[in-house]
């Protein structure tokens, strides 16, 4: 395998947000961050000294930074806040990166549903939590390797799943200490089952976005007042979900840690690893407050059943989204390996869908590359066949990009360049062509 520890650094936090219902005050974004900027969230964090960097969907802000990349020009009246027009390549996802080798918070609000210009200053105050993260708990942060394993087929697993969150629900509602002590408990017990059950690498991919994750929607969440976001509900079977879900998870447990023990975030200061579910575990076995609480028999038996429907409804869903991709209208293209497998580079996982066969749906972004050269599918669907056992991280045999309009292809000296909406591809190799096909073939 390679370049996942590289790609998992730049990946951390993204998200993709629906159609956009209205226009970003990118402005009152800034005035808005600099505002709950000021509250103390966490030891030590300081998001109003990082740099942040958004895309509102015209325009990419940049604030805070001590040397703007060239093409930025300073906002009249407004300190230390510079514009470009247009999207700026370091802008590609939601997460902590480097901008002119500057650590920095960068978030696309193009497309903010209706979100509240607080709601997306909190957005980015996650992203900046993120850059703190990787400077103060560098031992955080899940292995994306791991994430294309993950078992999703199994309904008791499944259901087990559901009902420890109903569990941690019902721990974060209880006005008494004595009952959230006891739901606590009750959902601890759940995941110890259920971590028993599945690989060991699957359960600490869980407690690692939950650290990395969960942790940065706490600190989100809790900057303008927003309740838990997990509900009884829970969340899909599939792959990316178990993610979105570690977001929630952990968010929940750190309330959690919050209510029961007020030195949680120097313990975890202290120890640089660990999680919290065990974090929580410890301080519960120490406290006295004990009462009975259980699902009831038919709860259960619900939960079992309907993780079935949704494993199967989920299997269904892959397979239609996949059909649905290779019959898109336009032309398609099609990136093939020689020798050398297309390495990942970068990708959504919060956008991806595992097909099965060593196939992954990549429904937003994927940048590949290798010797031959590199090519970037962002706003657009493109389809990835694995090279190895691995479905991405032993490399990329092909890619497959279809619906496209008139894509431009000229070659010159064997150097392939392939423009088209969402797409950008530079290769040397050789081009074939068919009706509505495109192929390039590296050596």
């Amino acid at each position: 395998m390679r370049r996942a520890c590289l790609l998992i650094i730049f990946i951390a936090s993204t998200f993709c947000l629906s159609a956009q219902q209205h226009p970003v005050d990118a402005l009152k974004v800034i005035q808005e961050f600099d505002r709950i900027a000021a509250r103390d969230l966490w030891p030590g964090f300081e998001p109003a000294k990082t740099p942040i960097e958004f895309y509102d969907g015209i325009s990419t802000y940049l604030c805070n930074h001590p040397s703007p990349p060239d093409g930025f020009r300073p906002v009249p009246g407004r300190r230390n806040v510079y514009l470009y027009a247009g999207q700026h390549e370091t802008v590609r996802a939601n997460t902590g990166t480097e901008v002119n080798g500057i650590p920095t918070a960068t978030a696309d609000v193009s497309n903010p549903r209706n979100s509240s210009a607080e709601e997306l200053a909190a957005l980015l105050l996650h992203e900046a939590f993120h850059v703190f993260e990787h400077q103060r708990y560098p031992k955080w942060g899940a292995n994306e390797v791991d994430l294309f394993t993950y078992p999703v087929d199994n309904p008791a697993l499944l259901a087990e799943r559901r009902l420890e969150s109903a569990a941690l629900v019902r721990a974060l509602g209880a006005k008494d200490d004595k009952d959230a002590n006891c739901w606590a408990r009750r959902a601890l017990e759940i995941r110890a089952k259920r971590f028993g059950a599945i690989p060991a690498n699957a359960a600490a991919y869980e407690r690692q976005v939950e650290l990395f994750e969960g942790l940065a929607q706490y600190v989100q969440f809790r900057s303008i007042g927003k309740s838990a976001a997990l509900t009884a509900d829970d969340f899909p079977p599939d792959q990316g979900q178990v993610r979105q879900r570690g977001y929630a998870t952990g968010q929940a447990l750190g309330l959690l840690l919050e209510r029961f023990d007020p030195a949680w975030k120097s313990k975890l200061g202290a120890e640089q690893g660990g999680s919290l579910d065990e974090l929580l575990s410890d301080r519960l076995r120490g406290m006295t407050i004990h009462a009975t609480c259980d699902f009831a028999a038919e709860e259960s038996d619900a939960a079992v059943a309907r993780a079935r429907r949704d494993i199967a409804e989920s299997a269904a869903n892959r397979k239609r989204q996949k059909q649905e991709f290779l019959d898109a209208r336009g032309t398609r293209i099609e990136i093939v390996a020689g020798k050398e497998p297309l390495w990942p580079n970068a990708f959504d996982p919060w956008n991806v869908m595992i097909l099965g066969n060593n196939e992954i749906l990549h429904t937003r972004w994927i940048k590949l590359g290798n010797g031959s050269g590199t090519i970037e599918v962002l706003g657009h669907s493109a389809l990835t066949e694995a090279a190895g056992t691995h479905p991405l991280f032993n490399g990329v045999h092909r890619l497959i990009v279809t619906g496209l309009a008139d894509p431009k292809v000229s070659v010159s000296e064997g150097k392939v360049t392939l423009t088209a909406s969402g797409v950008k591809a530079t290769f040397t190799g050789t081009v074939q062509r068919e009706p509505n096909v495109v192929r390039i073939v590296l050596p």
